[in-house]
């Protein structure tokens, strides 16, 4: 066993990141003259950083994630109170005064078409991210 191997396992391997044992053993082997306690609080340093950024990430792609939600909350609110011009024509092209049974399908204008997939669409991605 080496001495930066006895310095490393003397501390204890309980909490001890793999981020800190590779600096620790980088410094410790890349500069040998430096004291254990110097290695120890460099090596801390750097774990200590690479901890933060790691939370940092995390921490905005929830933001991000919750800015996004709240975005699509809004527009499905909104294009559920949009005005709907055409009532006239059915989603599959016919007039929908003249929509009879042999269309196969209730008569369904293109504007409630249209809002009611948009609407449809937000809330699965928005259950979707709920799921995760």
């Amino acid at each position: 066993m080496t001495d930066s191997n006895a310095n490393t396992s003397g501390l204890g391997d309980v909490g001890l990141s793999e981020t800190y044992r590779f600096a620790y053993e980088s410094i410790r082997n890349g500069a040998p003259g430096l004291s254990d306690a110097t290695c120890a609080a460099i090596a801390r340093s750097i774990n200590m950083k690479v901890s933060l950024a790691a939370n940092d990430r995390a921490t905005a792609a929830e933001a991000r994630a919750d800015r996004l939600a709240k975005a699509l909350k809004e527009t499905r609110n909104r294009v559920r109170e949009w005005p709907i011009d055409d009532h006239e024509t059915c989603m599959c092209g016919s007039p929908v005064a003249s929509h009879g049974m042999g269309d196969g399908h209730s008569p369904v204008s293109q504007g409630d078409h249209a809002i009611s997939m948009i609407v449809e669409a937000i809330n699965e991605a928005l259950q979707q991210e709920t799921q995760k």
